[in-house]
């Protein structure tokens, strides 16, 4: 004669073991996956990020007017990096200057000061004058297009390109 009324004591630890072995693979996965998801979220940031930073300086250098010494760009690991006079509202012209200030890329426009981009090292600019491109000019001539190259801190360098005076042509 048997006694099938209950489990044996062995019985209930192996199941307790399962049950604790099934239940810290899922912490684990759970873990990780709040881990891959908040690294997206960083992720999506800095594109977002960017992404508003290449809008913007698209509107501005699109806008930027022609003339004599209204361009000047330069390579900068602080300072300016970029100054041009571009077209628009409120007061019909406004001299833009980007700088690079104690590692943060900066907009400035009148008495309005953004920051574009933070961790920045260096900012090197190439303009592409009557179709050929070549490093930066003090003052001159307003080129054809910009490349903008930013070095980030940990990060890949950013490479920007832009067209200058798109908008006002």
């Amino acid at each position: 004669m048997t006694r099938d009324d209950g489990f044996t004591l062995v019985e209930l630890l192996v199941a307790l073991a399962l049950f604790g072995l099934i239940a810290t693979m899922g912490v684990a996965l759970l873990g990780g996956s709040v881990r891959a998801q908040d690294a997206n979220r960083r992720h999506l940031a800095r594109v977002d990020e960017v992404g508003r930073v290449a809008n913007l300086l698209a509107l501005d250098l699109g806008s930027a007017t022609g003339g004599p010494r209204t361009f000047s760009a330069a390579d900068a690991a602080s300072g300016p990096v970029l100054s041009f006079t571009r077209v628009g509202p409120p007061s019909g012209r406004e001299v833009v200057t980007l700088r690079l200030d104690q590692g943060s890329l900066l907009r400035v426009s009148g008495a309005r000061t953004e920051t574009l981009l933070r961790g920045v090292s260096r900012v090197t600019v190439r303009q592409r004058v009557k179709g050929l491109w070549g490093r930066a000019e003090a003052g001159g001539r307003t080129p054809d297009a910009v490349e903008l190259t930013v070095e980030r801190v940990g990060l890949a360098p950013l490479r920007l390109v832009f067209v200058v005076g798109a908008r006002s042509q």
